[in-house]
């Protein structure tokens, strides 16, 4: 059966692009410790996922980020500011294209492109924001499935967000009651 859907990028590819973004960011030359440290912990989080680099240049990824972290602190940067950018990576495999759960620190979760997993709770468990997709057929998850993993997590919000182009809005929210519909451009 073919897939109504457009044709998506993997993760990897999604990520890479996100990673390089990071990296030619304006001002980097001239970037903080901190600064460095998320460059570091965005390129850790990606190779631990997509297997990016070969064992050694991963191993050496990952002490540069923690020299980064100790810098970073050493220059005056909070544990908790720290933290709060610190990114996590998960394998989501139950969609027909297997693709990659994102978190932020405890700040905001991303888990699209996937049936309901019970893996998706205990990895945003305590996050303040879920963005969790709500497209709703075969391979994808619903906005039902979306509040189950928010409120099994004790996520504080929920933004309902790839979602079919035709669906009706009022019933999605009918299904996950307090969440939000996430909009293109919207702030978070």
């Amino acid at each position: 059966m073919k897939s109504s859907r457009r044709s998506a990028w993997p993760a990897s590819r999604w990520m890479g692009l996100w990673a390089a973004a990071v990296v030619a960011a304006p001002g980097l030359a001239n970037a903080q410790p901190a600064d460095l440290f998320y460059e570091r912990t965005v390129m850790t989080a990606a190779d631990a996922r997509c297997d990016l680099f070969a064992p050694e240049v991963g191993a050496a990824l990952a002490a540069a980020t923690a020299q980064a972290r100790g810098a970073a602190l050493r220059a005056g940067a909070s544990a908790e500011a720290l933290r709060a950018v610190e990114l996590s990576a998960r394998a989501q495999p139950r969609h027909w294209h297997p693709t990659a759960g994102l978190r932020v620190g405890d700040r905001l979760a991303l888990i699209t492109d996937t049936a309901y997993d019970p893996g998706s709770a205990p990895f945003a468990r305590g996050v303040d924001h879920l963005l969790h997709e709500a497209w709703g057929t075969e391979g994808d998850g619903s906005a039902a499935e979306a509040a189950q993993v928010a409120a099994d997590a004790g996520a504080r919000r929920l933004t309902l967000i790839h979602m079919a182009p035709d669906a009706d809005e009022a019933a999605l929210l009918a299904q996950a009651p307090g969440a939000t519909i996430g909009r293109d451009g919207a702030a978070l």
